[in-house]
């Protein structure tokens, strides 16, 4: 028999001997080999904490560290060259928000397409704040471009992530750059 601290029905703490400590914390009987972590089961048992392998762990790293790149490249925005005095513009991607705004915009820009008007100057604010114009025909092709450009992004994490879930071993996983091949 062993000693254990509780918290949350979470063994935290593990003794041999009974040990003297204050006497509203939860110290309980446990069966030997019971480890850190262990979870107390509604019938009383303990059921021990599974750690995973060294490369499972390297999995859950590199597949966590896509997800923070792929997150990352999109919160810079996306760059869009407007022609003009406009010029190379970044366009904010910080959410769903900045999504539906954006295919707002890609609407009213083909109204005007559709109604002939593809000349037509529209206001557009980019990630500086900053408020400049360009034409519909402009307007709606940046926003094409902006959709196949987080495609892109999306298409490259999804790659890398499955073949993460399927490397055998360390040296596989160790093979996967996950630096290379982002859409700029």
């Amino acid at each position: 028999m062993a000693f254990a601290l509780i918290e949350n029905d979470i063994v935290k703490e593990i003794w041999a001997d009974r040990p003297e400590l204050h006497p509203d914390l939860n110290i309980v009987d446990v069966p030997e080999g019971t480890r850190q972590g262990a979870a107390r089961q509604p019938d009383g048992s303990f059921a021990q904490p599974v750690y995973p392998s060294p490369v499972d762990a390297k999995r859950w790293n590199k597949l966590a560290a896509v997800n923070g790149r792929r997150e990352a490249i999109i919160a810079d925005g996306y760059q869009h060259n407007f022609g003009g005095s406009a010029g190379i513009r970044t366009l904010d991607q910080r959410g769903t928000e900045d999504a539906i705004n954006w295919l707002g915009l890609k609407g009213i820009a083909d109204s005007a397409i559709a109604a002939g008007q593809g000349s037509i100057m529209i206001a557009i604010r980019d990630a500086n704040d900053e408020t400049f114009e360009a034409s519909a025909n402009v307007v709606s092709g940046a926003m094409v471009a902006m959709g196949q450009w987080r495609g892109a992004v999306m298409a490259h994490a999804w790659g890398l992530k499955d073949a993460i879930a399927v490397a055998e071993d360390q040296a596989a996983l160790d093979a996967i750059d996950i630096e290379a091949g982002w859409p700029e």
